[in-house]
């Protein structure tokens, strides 16, 4: 079974990665850059994945993680992040955990090694990472973690989306995108609103 999904119709090019993924570019950066992607399934079986992924503001990019997840899935997100490391451009993410089942043991092993692999286009192309943590408890273990294993871009930990969206401006106001911060404020800030 072929997977297509494409998040921005006007996709007017396309690029082919290792992965097998398509990439679809589109060409108006206030629209966000279109992304998409085809991957092939070897199963019938539909696709139900625990994780959302938003770069309908890009530079911005929203990943929402909810459940637990299986290691195909988790086979599926990476794929996800090295398709957006392939469009070697600058962003800012936020990974909202909140409701995230704690991975396998396995699964952290994945993680650490598919980050180490990719590391120097992290340092290159991410301005930083703010994880939504609800739970004070969790956002405790989960700096202190990041303490003692440093990530390869700037991070925050946060309570809210609101805060991480706070942070995530700053940082690509620092960088020079001020055009792009601004319609990301726009976005989640609107009016008479401020961040908090």
């Amino acid at each position: 079974m072929k997977l297509i999904v494409v998040l921005q119709a006007d996709a007017t090019s396309a690029m082919l990665n290792d992965y097998g993924l398509v990439i679809y570019r589109g060409l108006e950066p206030e629209e966000g850059d279109g992304f998409g992607f085809v991957c092939d399934h070897p199963s019938t079986e539909r696709m139900s994945t625990p994780f959302s992924y938003d770069d309908s503001l890009w530079p911005l990019l929203l990943l929402r993680l909810e459940g637990a997840v299986s290691d195909r899935q988790y086979e599926e997100f990476f794929a996800h992040g090295h398709a957006t490391l392939l469009r070697r451009e600058r962003y800012v993410s936020i990974f909202d955990i909140r409701h995230l089942v704690l991975p396998t043991p396995e699964q952290r092993q994945q993680l650490a090694t598919w980050t180490k692999e990719h590391e120097p286009l992290l340092r290159q192309y991410v301005l930083g990472s703010a994880f939504v943590v609800a739970s004070p408890f969790l956002r405790m273990v989960l700096s202190l973690i990041f303490h003692v294993a440093p990530t390869a871009a700037p991070h925050v930990v946060v309570p809210t989306v609101d805060a991480g969206v706070a942070w995530a401006l700053a940082r690509l106001e620092q960088a020079g995108l001020s055009a792009q911060a601004a319609r990301v404020r726009r976005h989640y800030f609107p009016g008479d609103r401020t961040p908090p």
